[in-house]
């Protein structure tokens, strides 16, 4: 990202701007989809320096070890050196050791938000937005000058950024609150980032593994579509600057 750092010249700006005020958030909202509203106060906005820390979904984790085949096992060479125990305990792992794998369960249910652990193959997800209402929860991934849309992390691929930190939410949150999930992108990059992979139910399926088809339709559902820089740039007044 560098200069061009799309959370410093873009995101920081523009939630500076909107703030809590409920009124410049549906006028936000509008222009990513006329459809969705928000009814209730802003309890709080997170971006920026202050980015919302999600916890991974213990299914996922768990999915993790019991799917280990699934994983990219070459990543554990890096750990070698590093961590030399880390990388005996994963190869016992996908060697297919039945009392590690265990232990690894065991680990992950005595502990599911612990933080890189060698049972652990999935960190913590902070999306580059994330605001909660009285009724609803908001998550917004923003991109600037990215070749693309992340669609993969260190051991899982395809693992999609905006449906990971969905995912992760929905089991990280005990409250019936609607959730909906959405892009700000920059309009030179609209075709290459193919925003249409988001209303493609196989798309989610590819990338949530360890979920069941109504888990999946939920999470498809809170996509709620994108809008670009140059759009709020110029219905809001704020002069986003180009670079750092």
């Amino acid at each position: 990202m560098g200069k061009y750092d799309s959370t410093k010249t873009r995101v920081i700006p523009l939630f500076d701007y909107i703030s809590s005020d409920k009124q410049k958030l549906n006028r936000m909202l509008s222009l990513i989809n006329p459809e969705v509203k928000v009814d209730s106060s802003i309890i709080s906005t997170a971006y920026g320096k202050n980015e919302k820390a999600i916890p991974p979904s213990p299914s996922l984790l768990k999915w993790c070890i019991r799917n280990f085949r699934s994983l990219n096992q070459k990543r554990n060479e890096l750990s070698k050196e590093k961590s030399p125990e880390t990388y005996k305990q994963r190869e016992d792992l996908f060697s297919g050791n039945l009392d590690t794998i265990n232990d690894a369960i065991k680990k992950i249910d005595e502990n599911p938000k612990a933080q890189k652990k060698w049972y652990i193959f999935e960190g913590y997800t902070h999306p580059d937005i994330f605001i909660e209402t009285n009724d609803c929860l908001l998550i917004g991934e923003a991109k600037r000058t990215e070749n693309k849309i992340t669609d993969e992390t260190e051991w899982l691929k395809p693992r999609d950024q905006l449906i990971r930190h969905i995912d992760a939410l929905i089991d990280n949150n005990n409250s019936t609150k609607n959730i909906f999930s959405f892009y700000l992108i920059d309009r030179k990059m609209e075709s290459e980032y193919n925003m249409n992979r988001y209303k493609d139910y196989n798309y989610y399926e590819k990338s949530l593994p360890h979920r069941d088809k109504k888990e999946i339709e939920k999470i498809y559902q809170t996509y709620i579509g994108y809008t670009c820089w140059d759009t709020l740039e110029k219905v809001f007044g704020i002069d986003f600057p180009d670079t750092i």
